[in-house]
């Protein structure tokens, strides 16, 4: 499923015209990046959203051998209610 199924998907269920459904999704997104970084973005019954910062390692290039530092990042994850679990399995 990609940006345009979820789209039609909210079209078709709440009456509301392509434009607004594209502007809803939009404003959902821009929020969710803005509060990520802030604290867990939980939602009732569908999971949680966050991130942990990775630790700073060394890499290697395989065909040269070429080692490198990899700095630490912040890594988006998510995991899903239990609800979400049981309807998957």
């Amino acid at each position: 499923m990609n940006k345009k199924d979820i789209i039609k998907n909210i079209v078709s269920s709440n009456n509301i015209s392509y434009v607004e459904a594209t502007k809803f999704l939009d404003s959902f997104i821009i929020i969710l990046k803005k509060n990520l970084t802030k604290s867990d973005q939980k939602f009732s019954s569908f999971g949680t959203f966050y991130y942990y910062t990775s630790k700073a390692r060394l890499g290697r290039n395989p065909k040269t051998k070429e080692q490198f530092p990899i700095q630490s990042m912040k890594i988006p994850k998510f995991k899903a209610s239990n609800q979400i679990k049981k309807i998957l399995n």
